[in-house]
């Protein structure tokens, strides 16, 4: 248990081995130098050391799915505060602000998006007012529709 903590704490003091935001995230030679320190200090291998954050962040991830999100409107005394079972939850909070999912886009710009709605609107009012026309055309007398001859009788 206490290595847990102390691997959960010397890896939240290297901000570059979990905060993407970091400009030594990428740097993989800092990472790995980061990471050896990491792995001397809690008296595990270095493989070992990134194993067992990696299953630790994603414990996190699937705990901190678990917590109910507060709807628009509700006040923040009436939200619930988690009360997991996993112990290290509080201990990894401080990757709260760094797991939240990213907003995605579909694949159509908001360019083009407006171009489509544009000709889509203009095609559905033409049709409105074709619709419109036509059926001015009927408010007559019915009697003035040509009769539509029935091609079965003929054929008998």
């Amino acid at each position: 248990m206490e290595s847990c903590e102390l691997l959960i704490s010397e890896v939240q003091k290297r901000s570059a081995l979990w905060n993407k935001r970091n400009k030594k995230y990428r740097d993989r030679l800092f990472c790995d130098k980061e990471w050896s320190i990491v792995a001397k200090k809690t008296n595990l291998d270095k493989e070992d050391a990134k194993r067992k954050w990696r299953n630790l962040r994603d414990t996190f991830l699937k705990e901190k799915k678990k917590v109910k999100k507060c709807r628009s409107g509700d006040s923040q005394e009436n939200a619930e505060i988690y009360t997991g079972k996993w112990i290290y939850y509080k201990l990894m909070l401080f990757l709260k602000d760094t797991t939240t999912p990213r907003n995605t886009e579909g694949n159509i710009s908001d360019e083009e998006n407006t171009e489509e709605n544009t000709q889509q609107q203009n095609s559905d009012l033409s049709d409105i007012e074709e619709n419109e026309h036509f059926s001015d055309s009927f408010t007559g007398n019915i009697s003035s529709i040509p009769a539509v001859p029935n091609l079965f009788e003929t054929i008998t």
